[in-house]
C-alpha cells in the first residue's frame, strides 16, 4: 500500500518540482562536467599546494605540511563525493551546489587573472613569474571556465528544472548513440546524412587515437577538436619533464575525445551500410527536380 501511495505521489508531482531525476548525463554536457571538475576540484588544491610550498620554502617549518595534503584530499573527497557524484545520480541539491561553486570558481578565476596583470604592472622585476603563473595553471584553466560556462549556459542537465525530455538520453545509451551520430527516432539516417557518411574515410585506428589526438581528429575531419587538441598536446609534451601526471593526464584527455570521435563515426558509418543504397538518389533527385524548375520560374 505504501508503495501505491508513493507511486502515486510522484506522478502528480511536477517534474520542475521533483528533489531528483534520472542518473547519468548526455554527452554534450560532459564537457561542462570536465571544466567544473578542474576548474573547481583540481585549480584549488593545485593553488593551495603551491602556496603551501612557497610557505615551507620561506619559513623552514615542515610541522604542518600533513595539513596541507590533508586539506587538499579531504576537499576532493568533498566534490567528488559531495557535489560530483550526487548529480550524476540526479540529485537536484547537488545540481543547485555544483552551479553555485561552477559560477563562483569562474568568477575566482577571473580575480586570478586581473590580480595577475597587476601583479605584472606593480612588479617589474617579477614579470617572469607573473607570465609563469598566467600560461601554466590561469591560460588551461580559462579553456576549462569556457567549457563550463557553455554547459551553464547551453546545456539543459546543468538547469535543475529542465525535464527529463530536455535534457535528453544519457551517455552510454543507445539514444546517446542516436543523438550524436545524427540519426532520427526511426533509427534511420536522412538522405543528406547517409551520403555523407557513406562519402566519409573510414574511422582510424584506436591507438592513434591515442598516440597523435591530433592527428586522428585531422583523419576524421573533426576540425573543433583538431583545433582545441592541438595545442593542448603541444602544451603537455613541453611541460612532460616539469609536470608529467599533468601531462599524460591532458594527452590522455585528448586521446579520449577523439576515440569517441571515432567510435561515433564508426556507429554512423555501420548504420548507414545497412541502409538501402537505393535512398542515396533522392539527393541527386530532388535537385534535380529544383534545378529543372528554376528556368520555369524565372
Amino acid at each position: 500500500m505504501s508503495r501505491l501511495r508513493a507511486t502515486a505521489v510522484t506522478h502528480h508531482v511536477p517534474a520542475t518540482l521533483a528533489k531528483r531525476r534520472g542518473p547519468g548525463a548526455p554527452t554534450a554536457a560532459i564537457p561542462g562536467l570536465a571544466g567544473f571538475t578542474f576548474l573547481c576540484m583540481a585549480a584549488p588544491v593545485f593553488y593551495a599546494t603551491f602556496i603551501c610550498a612557497v610557505l615551507l620554502w620561506k619559513s623552514q617549518n615542515f610541522s604542518w605540511i600533513n595539513g596541507c595534503l590533508g586539506g587538499g584530499i579531504a576537499w576532493i573527497v568533498v566534490i567528488v563525493a559531495g557535489v560530483i557524484y550526487p548529480s550524476s545520480r540526479g540529485k537536484i541539491w547537488a545540481l543547485k551546489i555544483l552551479r553555485v561553486l561552477g559560477i563562483a570558481g569562474i568568477i575566482a578565476l577571473f580575480g586570478a587573472i586581473i590580480g595577475d596583470f597587476v601583479f605584472w604592472e606593480l612588479s617589474p622585476s617579477n614579470r617572469g613569474f607573473a607570465i609563469f603563473l598566467f600560461w601554466m595553471p590561469l591560460a588551461p584553466l580559462m579553456l576549462c571556465a569556457g567549457l563550463l560556462i557553455d554547459g551553464l549556459l547551453h546545456q539543459p542537465w546543468f538547469d535543475p528544472k529542465a525535464t527529463p525530455e530536455e535534457i535528453g538520453p544519457s551517455r552510454g545509451t543507445i539514444g546517446d548513440y542516436n543523438k550524436q551520430a545524427g540519426i532520427g527516432a526511426t533509427g534511420r539516417l536522412s538522405p543528406e546524412k547517409l551520403a555523407a557518411a557513406l562519402a566519409a574515410p573510414a574511422p582510424p585506428p584506436r591507438w592513434l587515437c591515442y598516440v597523435a589526438p591530433p592527428i586522428a581528429a585531422a583523419r576524421m575531419k573533426g576540425w573543433w577538436q583538431l583545433v582545441i587538441s592541438t595545442p593542448l598536446c603541444l602544451a603537455a609534451l613541453a611541460v612532460v619533464a616539469f609536470l608529467p601526471v599533468r601531462a599524460i593526464f591532458v594527452y590522455g584527455l585528448m586521446g579520449t575525445f577523439a576515440d569517441r570521435l571515432r567510435a561515433i563515426q564508426a556507429y554512423r558509418k555501420s548504420v548507414a551500410e545497412m541502409q538501402k543504397p537505393g535512398e542515396i538518389g533522392a539527393i541527386a533527385k530532388s535537385h534535380r527536380t529544383r534545378t529543372s524548375r528554376k528556368p520555369a520560374q524565372e
